[in-house]
């Protein structure tokens, strides 16, 4: 993940970013019944990790917050990084456009809390195999609005 990748797009590519975004990066749907809200907690740590993670890794002047939705995929066991939950975040940026960013939560280990897994402006988590998902990638991608070509 390079912040090459984070929505650095002007003209045209700015529009289809943002299309690609807003329709889930490759054209799947997901259903109300797939996403939640964020409890209030859940929105203050998501924050946190998706500002400290911009600020420490892209040239992002501005951004905002313009939705968290949190997957409602139940999770199974076993796999590597040991994530049992997972949300999307999408980001408006002046400077940058748009993006957005998959997170995942660890609630055991040395490093709990949301964790930022991957940003940009297409193919968001494309890339994370089955230590990040186990067998349940395509559930939680779909899900959050994310596809891959």
């Amino acid at each position: 993940m390079t912040t090459d990748r984070v929505a650095r797009v002007a003209g045209a590519a700015t529009v289809v970013a943002v299309a690609a975004v807003v329709s889930g990066c490759g054209g799947h749907a997901s259903s109300a019944a797939s996403v939640r809200p964020p409890t209030p907690v859940e929105r203050a740590a998501l924050q946190e990790a998706v500002y400290d993670y911009v600020a420490a890794h892209t040239a992002a002047k501005d951004p905002s917050i313009t939705k968290i939705e949190v997957s409602s995929v139940r999770v199974g066991a076993g796999r590597a990084a040991g994530y049992t939950a997972f949300a999307k975040v999408v980001l408006s940026d002046p400077s940058a456009g748009y993006a957005a960013v998959l997170l995942g939560s660890r609630s055991k280990g040395e490093i709990q809390g949301w964790h930022v897994l991957d940003l940009g402006s297409a193919d968001v988590g494309c890339e994370l195999g089955t230590a990040v998902f186990g067998s349940d990638k395509q559930a939680v991608m779909r899900s959050l609005g994310l596809g891959c070509p």
